[in-house]
């Protein structure tokens, strides 16, 4: 085979890989991160987004202190997701136990009135140690970096790795 027909198919495999990541990032589940009532988050983006990653307590403020917020969150009728428990940086890198979840899953049920069933780290930072506790002890299904990968990913606070409006780009 000559180089300029490697050349040709190399730039057409990369052709297809990459028009097939953005078929699949089009046709995927919208996540929004970041949802407490202390981070102030366009309603937009409440209503497109088919998940709500909900952080239980952010700067020591509960979420279910906040019943009004609780039921506006309710009503729009996502699945939903904890989002760590304080959403500190790293948060889960370092090992948490039980009782540390708990709290966040505690938190989540007094706001919503159910208890989560998956799970995102803060940062996506997850120990091996953390992520057997929430598979073993809470049977969460977890969101990892491929989810990040293909899928559209919001943030209230447009911190995430790429602004909002470059998510809808892509």
């Amino acid at each position: 085979m000559k180089w300029k027909q490697i050349i040709k198919i190399f730039i057409l495999v990369l052709i297809i890989l990459f028009l097939s990541f953005f078929i699949i990032r089009l046709f995927s589940s919208r996540h929004l991160d970041d949802l407490h009532p202390s981070i102030p988050c366009d309603e937009e983006l409440i209503k497109k987004s088919d998940y709500l990653a909900v952080i239980p307590k952010y700067d020591n403020e509960s979420i279910s202190n906040n019943k009004e917020w609780c039921n506006y969150i309710k009503e729009f009728n996502k699945s939903m997701i904890m989002h760590g428990v304080y959403h500190d940086y790293n948060e889960f890198d370092t090992l948490r136990n039980f009782n540390y979840i708990q709290e966040g899953r505690n938190i989540f049920f007094d706001c919503f009135g159910f208890n989560p069933t998956e799970f995102k780290s803060p940062q996506l930072a997850l120990s091996q140690d953390n992520k057997k506790i929430l598979k073993e002890e809470f049977n969460f299904k977890i969101h990892t970096k491929f989810t990040q990968i293909f899928h559209k990913v919001y943030h209230c606070n447009d911190s995430g790795l790429f602004p909002n409006w470059v998510e809808d780009l892509l």
